[in-house]
């Protein structure tokens, strides 16, 4: 049977008849820049069938040279992504990581190819030119991201794409904002709660491991700001944990 990835990286869910996805993805290069590629002055981009479902980052379909599609270097190889889908998306989701952001750089540089992709039925959709798409299908699941190899299914060790799967509850908002982000030292945050109370401010790793956490009891009823103090913390992306009460909301950041 065709295996496809449940993608949905974290769902912040209004009381209303609306929903915002937010979808982390990563890839390691490190085996590609091995066999002997260099990667693009331009860095890795996306291009996909964002704008059909709502990014509002990708905002042109199959554009490369889409600013929003521009992946961050995370170091050691590794490059990361965060898309925000400000409603609810379609069922399913096709795109590539390219080495570069246009589509003339050609063949070892575009996820894909025929004849040499190591994509497939797995995690992909023919592309009528011999080759795959990637393929992510939305689903009622929440999981925290995803990370891959460059132009296969799986990371390159072989294993399951997936991050870490924590967050599934109510979520505090559906406006978080992180300023600045990428930030160095210190980050604001802003939220909001239906009650007042005490929050905590939870920041875990790529791997699902908490790595800080905050507890602030000044929140009031609606808009709030939290100064939150990264220092300590490694270069790297994050997820930011957000809790009131029962409720949970979740938020990327990037430290550098």
């Amino acid at each position: 049977m065709k295996k496809i990835y449940s993608l949905i990286a974290a769902a912040l869910i209004s009381t209303a008849a609306f929903s915002q996805v937010t979808l982390t993805l990563m890839l390691d290069v490190n085996a590609y820049v091995a066999a002997g590629n260099t990667i693009n002055a331009a860095g890795v981009h996306l291009a996909g069938q964002f704008m059909t479902n709502g990014c509002t980052e990708i905002t042109s379909d199959w554009n490369p040279a889409d600013a929003g599609g521009g992946l961050t270097d995370m170091g050691a190889g590794i490059w990361g992504i965060t898309l925000t889908f400000s409603a609810e998306p379609d069922d399913s989701l096709q795109f590539k990581f390219i080495n570069g952001n246009d589509w003339a750089v050609g063949g070892p540089n575009i996820e894909g190819q025929s004849g040499t992709t190591l994509l497939s039925d797995a995690c992909g959709f023919g592309d009528g030119f011999g080759g795959y798409n990637r393929l992510f299908v939305f689903s009622d699941e929440t999981e925290e991201g995803y990370q891959f190899c460059w132009d296969m299914c799986t990371r390159c060790d072989g294993s399951d794409p997936e991050i870490v799967g924590i967050f599934n509850q109510v979520p505090v908002s559906t406006n978080i904002s992180v300023y600045p982000n990428p930030a160095t030292s210190t980050a604001t945050v802003g939220f909001n709660v239906a009650l007042p109370g005490e929050v905590t401010f939870e920041v875990y790793n790529i791997t699902g491991q908490l790595v800080k956490s905050f507890t602030s009891s000044f929140a009031v009823s609606g808009n709030n700001e939290y100064a939150l103090d990264l220092s300590g913390i490694e270069n790297g992306m994050y997820n930011l944990i957000i809790r009131s009460g029962d409720a949970i909301a979740t938020k990327s950041i990037v430290k550098n």
